[in-house]
């Protein structure tokens, strides 16, 4: 009777506080139970999932709807982080990491507003999540927080703030224009999904605060609140923070508990549009490609698990390899027409389906309304009302970066794909030939069986690779539409009746899908050709003439302001610095004593594993890692540190058509497929963690990775042996490789961030290393050479494949998964994979920094750029600075490490003066350890002479005693914040085993080699982070071997680079186009590598 009273008493709480309403078993994903609960008085939702790992997630979701393009939901997620009545500025930022995070954060969606914080083990999360909740219900939203987080105009006439600078920085880019254009289409000029979500700069300039309030207040309640949460946890303790949370900020904030009017309640109004055809102009100096989008509505309401999940089939079946039937009919051609075609399914309350094609090849014509189609409307951003439009001589014209192709077998030309019928006569036509193959019975009807097995497959993998995002994007969509009036329903997000819907979608007949197609897809295209309804086509094509009038557009706004302000600018440029004031971090003491310990790297467990090292005697040096998965993950790591310079510049080509060439005895179309069929996921990259046509850490590794069920394990070996003995490559596939990947510098050299990384790599390292080598500025010559000798080519591959697969190569193996026998079986097949003497170990004689540091160059003096890019709207800056730190050296390294998060930590100074003053959306200083570099980066910024003076004085202030970088209080946050970093990479089996080739980078092989390692962190003291910023991080402040680099529109770069150079004391030379960069590039490395 005891026992049962105190149960009664335990759980009492939860049965008066809250109702469950629906809990499952995940089988598809490790057994994972979910539950949700809904509270009685307050009606918050929760759904509980409870997921192995050491990192426990919270995300809080509020259905939202914008009503114009001020952006009112983006500006009060923004506003959120700022101060309550509880809890003052700062306060949520520092405990959060204080309790083992990286920081909370956010985004806003078209339809819901969800606020996430991730946080190391079980304490942190019931600690922070309280105040992150009495955040987003009660914030203050000052005066002073809207002036410098959404917007305000400064002394100058110069219009600013972080919410400003991020959307001018992003919504004159293809993709946002493409996207915006194409909801409009689809819903009309009314619905929530017709507006931007993130605001206009033009109307976030009219949003007032007041409008922001009013809007909390309607929309902010507890019943339209929805939370997630996964990890592991006690449900229990975690309901009960969340009830006191929910009545403190009702009965102590006033939070409100219902919504009078919940976002997505009614339907949604009738689509006002008339044309569904449309050609929209982006601002770009690259007028070599363009994209096309297609969409269409679903049926209305959630469509049916099956229907879904049907169509993630029908798309991974279409477009998924290169050897599928949208990808064989519009990329891989002699003369593509796209460089990728992509499907998918938008979970909307009224979903949409769409295909995209990329890197669609364009002619560089300027186009107005009479160049297109009749039935397509031409759409281009205006001008300032009453500006006259101003041309600017001085802004070069941009070369093209891909030679727009025209194939001798069609009529077409590359305009022609962009007026006209041409793209979507031919998209319907390859569709109609899917529908043929599959009601012929012919081998596209056993690939589109494979394809339902692989998306089953992959489901899982997803899962373990990300389960707490899958769970949480799985499970919004209920969430926020379920208010919204529809027939049908998905529990759980359909995670519930996963299995099932694959066995019955495995059961149907060719008939059932070529029916599915007819009636959805099919049926779309057809009444848009035939009839001008039905789906959705925009067309994205470049414009020159477009960024130089947005180029313009800035200079006139400061001048309208200064002309309407007049006098009162200075009154403007003091309301600045007094809302800069009143947003300071001014934490009591007695609140800093309310923060727990500093959170231990020992605090929080890992998913349990073993490493284990093979001997020196083995025949390749072997690393196994004995952990709980459902796969087998095996990543094999080449040294080619010997391959010859002349031979360097092949190796980004010679990796992307490893996996995609003739092998095996079959065509590289059989390949894939068969690959596809026996693997759940592969890949080859250059080094580790890179980006596109950069290298990463370890960059003299060619790293290979086959992930298979653990029953296939020998799938793996099989493949191996493919890959490393029997590739064969044609001219069919490495002309339209080199196409594509021409294509694709075009689309990546559009973006400023893309570009200033790529130039600070050409302007900080060797002109003949690999990391020179491998940046568009070397491989869009190169690709273009190696277009005109294919053969020539294909020799040169042939050589890289040979010195890769030969006996002097250092190599080794990393397995995770399985057993030790599995792991055994596949060890001895590979000794038939690379028969002969014992290959040397790649780790065993390995120096951190390898091939990295070696690249670095040696400036006698600092190197300073200033670059132009058309069409983009934002400034972006980096100091790039060589140091000599290496894990060799624990306690230096985690000194300089901590050291940086320090800077660069949420709500830090660094912060408080960039972003805090609205001078860009954000900046840090961080130490890149493989490179051996430490740099400040800045981003998004609308004032490069505020930024880059501000971020400078920030640094010369560490050392004064007064400065609260390096006090103890925020050492201890950072501490935690690198905690949570260290336990995000081990957070999954998948991301265990890479990081077990990064630690033995490191010369660690054991997970107590790891842990002492890592340990050495909390031994770091103020002395060492002093040590390490006057020997590391001053280097940024000095003129001596300092790259230094800022990339902004073409009329403002030679401002830019007066700025910076007069701020840095160093000479800038200043490209004022993408093409003059280029240009020097070629010049520079030609010489070299000649």
């Amino acid at each position: 009777k005891a026992t049962v009273s105190v149960l009664y008493w335990a759980f009492r709480p939860l049965q008066m506080t809250w109702r469950e309403e629906g809990r499952t078993v995940l089988e598809e994903y490790l057994g994972v139970e979910l539950i949700k609960y809904r509270h009685i008085k307050y009606g918050t939702g929760v759904v509980v999932g409870k997921v192995e790992g050491p990192i426990c997630k919270a995300s809080m979701v509020f259905a939202t709807e914008p009503k114009d393009d001020k952006g009112h939901t983006h500006c009060l997620e923004h506003l959120c982080f700022m101060e309550t009545k509880l809890h003052p500025r700062g306060m949520l930022d520092l405990l959060a990491t204080r309790c083992g995070s990286q920081g909370t954060n956010a985004f806003t969606d078209f339809d819901h507003t969800q606020y996430e914080l991730e946080v190391a083990g079980e304490p942190g999360l019931v600690r922070v999540l309280p105040v992150f909740m009495n955040h987003v219900l009660n914030p203050l939203l000052t005066p002073a927080g809207f002036v410098t987080e959404i917007f305000h105009i400064n002394g100058k006439g110069e219009q600013q703030g972080v919410v400003y600078s991020e959307m001018a920085g992003r919504e004159n880019s293809e993709m946002d224009l493409m996207w915006n254009t194409l909801l409009k289409r689809l819903y009309g000029t009314t619905a929530p999904y017709s507006y931007e979500t993130g605001g206009h700069s033009s109307e976030i300039a009219k949003l007032t605060r007041e409008e922001i309030v009013e809007y909390h207040r309607e929309v902010y309640t507890t019943d339209n609140l929805n939370i997630i949460v996964t990890g592991q946890f006690d449900t229990q303790a975690i309901l009960n923070t969340i009830d006191q949370a929910l009545s403190k900020a009702v009965e102590e904030g006033g939070a409100r508990v219902e919504c009078q009017n919940r976002a997505f309640s009614k339907r949604l109004p009738a689509n006002d549009y008339s044309s569904t055809r449309t050609i929209i102009q982006f601002p770009s100096d690259d007028m070599s490609i363009g994209s096309i989008v297609y969409g269409f509505k679903l049926k209305e309401g959630l469509p049916s698990l099956e229907e879904q999940t049907a169509f993630d089939i029908l798309f991974r079946y279409l477009t998924g390899l290169s050897s599928s039937p949208l990808s064989q009919a519009f990329v891989e051609l002699e003369f593509p027409i796209a460089s990728s075609v992509f499907g998918d399914v938008h979970m909307a309350c009224e979903p949409f389906a769409y295909l995209e094609f990329s890197g669609v090849p364009y002619n560089g014509v300027e186009i107005d309304a009479e160049d297109a189609a009749d039935e397509a409307e031409v759409i281009e951003e205006e001008v300032l009302e009453g500006e006259e439009e101003e041309e600017d001589e001085t802004c070069e014209e941009s070369e093209d970066v891909a030679e727009p192709p025209a194939s001798p077998s069609s009529k077409m030309s590359p305009l022609d794909w962009f007026r006209g019928d041409g793209m979507l006569t031919k998209l319907i036509e390859e569709i109609e030939k899917v529908v043929v193959d599959l009601e012929s019975g012919t081998a596209s009807w056993d690939t589109l069986q494979r394809s339902i097995q692989k998306e089953r497959i992959s489901d899982t993998e997803d899962y373990e690779d990300s389960p707490h995002e899958l769970i949480s994007s799985a499970i919004a969509p209920e969430l926020i539409f379920e208010g919204y009036p529809m027939d049908k329903r998905i529990p759980f997000g359909g995670l519930i009746d996963k299995k099932q819907v694959f066995e019955n979608l495995l059961t149907y007949n060719s008939s059932w899908w070529c029916s599915f197609i007819e009636n959805t897809i099919l049926k779309e295209l057809r009444a848009a050709k035939e009839h001008g309804f039905g789906a959705v086509e925009v067309k994205t094509v470049p414009s020159a003439r477009l960024a130089k009038k947005n180029e313009q557009k800035t200079g006139k706004i400061t001048k309208a302001n200064v002309k309407k302000f007049g006098p009162n600018l200075s009154k403007l440029q003091r309301m600045v610095e007094e809302a800069k004031e009143a947003n300071q971090i001014n934490l009591t003491e007695e609140a800093k004593a309310t923060f727990p310990r500093e959170i231990h790297v020992t605090d929080v467990k890992d998913i349990p594993r073993d490493i284990t090292r093979t001997d020196a005697s083995a025949h390749i040096e072997t690393i196994e890692v004995d952990l709980k998965s459902s796969f087998l993950d095996l990543r094999m790591y080449f040294d080619y540190a010997g391959v010859p310079p002349a031979l360097c510049r092949y190796l980004y080509l010679y990796h992307e058509l490893l996996l995609e060439s003739d092998m095996g005895g079959m065509n590289y179309r059989e390949a894939v497929q068969k690959m596809d069929e026996d693997l759940v996921s592969y890949s080859c990259n250059i080094g580790k963690h890179s980006k596109f046509m950069s290298v990463g850490t370890q960059p003299t590794c060619l790293s290979l990775l086959l992930c298979c069920e653990v029953s296939k394990h020998m799938n793996t070996v099989r493949w191996l042996d493919h890959i490393i003995n029997k590739v064969k490559f044609n001219e069919e596939k490495v002309r339209t490789t080199c196409k594509t990947l021409l294509t694709d510098v075009a689309e990546n050299m559009r973006d400023g961030q893309t570009v200033l990384d790529h130039c600070v790599t050409f302007a900080g390292f060797k002109p003949d290393s690999l990391g020179v080598l491998s940046t568009p500025f070397s491989q869009r010559s190169f690709l273009r050479r190696a277009l005109k000798d294919v053969p020539g080519t294909i020799r040169k591959l042939n050589e890289l494949r040979q010195i890769l697969a030969s006996e002097s190569t250092p190599i080794t193996i990393v397995i995770g998964g399985g057993t030790k026998e599995i792991r055994g079986d596949i060890l001895t097949g590979l000794k038939s994979v690379l028969p002969g003497k014992q290959r040397p170990p790649l780790y065993g004689n390995y120096a951190w920094g390898k091939g990295m540091r070696d690249m670095l160059a040696n400036h006698e003096r600092s190197r300073g750029f200033a670059v132009g890019v058309g069409g983009i709207d934002t400034a972006y800056i980096c100091l790039d600075t060589r140091v000599d730190v290496t894990p060799a050296t624990p306690r230096e390294y985690w000194a300089l490490y901590l050291l940086c998060e320090c800077i660069s930590i949420g709500e830090g100074d660094l912060q408080l003066e960039i972003r805090g003053r609205g001078l860009a959306y954000g900046a840090g200083v961080y130490f890149h350890a493989f490179r051996g570099t430490v740099s400040l980066d800045i981003w998004e910024c609308t004032n490069v002479k505020g930024c880059i003076e501000g971020a400078l004085n920030v640094l010369r202030q560490i050392p004064n005693d007064d400065c609260e970088i390096l006090s103890e209080f925020n050492v201890k946050n950072a501490i935690g914040s690198v905690v949570c970093g260290l336990k995000s990479k081990r957070g999954t089996p998948s991301d265990i085993v890479s990081s077990v080739s990064t630690s033995a980078a490191k010369g660690l092989f054991s997970i107590e080699g790891e842990a002492e390692f890592e340990e050495m962190l909390h031994s770091v003291t103020h002395e060492d982070l002093i040590n390490a910023y006057e020997e590391h991080v001053s280097l940024l402040l000095q003129t001596e071997n300092l790259v230094a680099g800022v990339v902004s529109d073409q009329k403002s770069v030679e401002s830019a680079a007066k700025v910076m150079s007069k701020a840095l004391d160093i000479p800038f030379t200043t490209h004022k186009s993408l093409a003059n960069m280029f240009a020097q590039a070629d010049e520079i490395i030609s010489i070299t590598v000649a």
